[in-house]
């Protein structure tokens, strides 16, 4: 197997202890607060069991194990720019939300992602975006009742962390 193909299935095994903890973590929760926090870590880790089956399966085609169906695999460098801009895009995120809080920062995210990598008119991104915020809005302020985070610019005197 490829070394780097190895190492990377072993960090997205090593990320699965993450959301565990969170749902372990959440258990210990009186029983309305820990809703949200298990929903997101049954999800995540859902989703990081997908990345690890995806990965070992990877692993495995390069060892011979498996035949792949394609010779065809991204260059290192084409690899190293995606996840370049992956990481770029979680950051905008997360500065956004520290500035303007969390229901505008993901608006803001949220239409400018689409604009930008769905390639979709501005009018589409920004009617998905006041969806999303409309549907955070609507669960976590109205159903749950949870003050959201109004970052630095309105107000926030402390930071998220």
């Amino acid at each position: 197997m490829k070394t780097d193909v190895v190492g990377r299935l072993l960090f997205n095994v090593l990320l699965l202890g993450f959301p565990a903890y969170f749902f372990w973590n959440a258990l210990g929760y009186t029983e309305r607060a820990r809703l949200v926090p298990i929903l997101i870590s049954v999800v995540v880790l859902l989703l990081q069991l997908a990345v690890v089956v995806s990965d070992y399966l990877e692993a495995a085609r390069s060892s011979g194990e498996i035949e792949s169906a394609s010779a065809e695999t991204p260059s290192l460098k084409r690899e190293s720019l995606q996840v370049m801009i992956i990481v770029a895009w979680t950051l905008f995120y997360f500065v956004a939300v520290y500035i303007v809080g969390f229901l505008l920062g993901s608006f803001a995210f949220f239409a400018s992602f689409l604009w930008s990598c769905a390639r979709t008119s501005w009018l589409t991104a920004l009617g998905g975006a006041f969806i999303l915020g409309g549907f955070v809005w609507g669960l976590f302020v109205k159903l749950l009742s949870f003050e959201l985070y109004s970052g630095v610019l309105f107000g926030a005197a402390r930071p998220l962390l």
